[in-house]
């Protein structure tokens, strides 16, 4: 029984390294696509917080770029005119992509 217990421990831990995180997906999701904003992240990735995967890549090293843009609403104003709205995209830094090997020719 024991060495049945010890290999399901065995098990459990390679599946807990294997398992894809938040800042896994992102660096790939980077990788694929060269930028990301929070709208992205939420219905691509399934992260509702990517403020916070930008810091802990940031605290881990990466150089990550934050350029404000502006997107297009779902409002209108009393004249029909669209509403915008400033929001944030991330992508990494020059240095970052390089060093990772990205190639922002197949970036999509």
């Amino acid at each position: 029984m024991k060495k049945m217990k010890n290999y399901k421990t065995i098990l459990k831990n390679y599946l807990i390294k294997m398992r894809a995180t938040h800042k896994t997906r992102l660096l790939d999701y980077l990788k694929n696509y060269g930028s990301v904003t929070s709208l992205e992240a939420i219905r691509d990735l399934g992260n509702t917080r990517l403020s916070d995967t930008i810091f802990r890549l940031k605290k881990d090293g990466y150089n990550i770029d934050t350029d404000m843009v502006k997107v297009k609403t779902r409002f209108k104003k009393a004249n029909g005119d669209s509403v915008f709205t400033d929001v944030a995209r991330y992508s990494l830094s020059i240095t970052d992509r390089t060093n990772l090997g990205y190639d922002p020719n197949t970036w999509k």
